[in-house]
């Protein structure tokens, strides 16, 4: 996907792609590869966690209901109904 908005950023622009290759120096694409790379250990990250986060809160909702919870949730009702009468 990256390509191709690169690819429609150069034909937008007209720019010769071999002349910009053969402007950068190694260095200079050195530093594009860590900073490609660091971009991508972050959406990677970001994205696991994001994962994680909506895994857990799939096993809450698909958590049945504990027996103590239970009994106190019905007490509760027994104790508002109580209260309207």
């Amino acid at each position: 996907m990256v390509e191709i908005f690169v690819k429609d950023m150069f034909s937008k622009y007209k720019i010769n792609t071999e002349k910009a290759k053969s402007r950068i120096s190694e260095e200079e694409r050195e530093k594009l590869r860590n900073s490609l790379t660091q971009l991508q250990a972050q959406v990677d990250s970001l994205l696991n966690e994001k994962n994680t986060k909506k895994t857990m809160s799939e096993e809450e909702v698909n958590d049945p209901v504990s027996p103590l919870r239970e009994m106190l949730m019905n007490r509760r009702k027994g104790d508002d109904k109580k209260k309207e009468t």
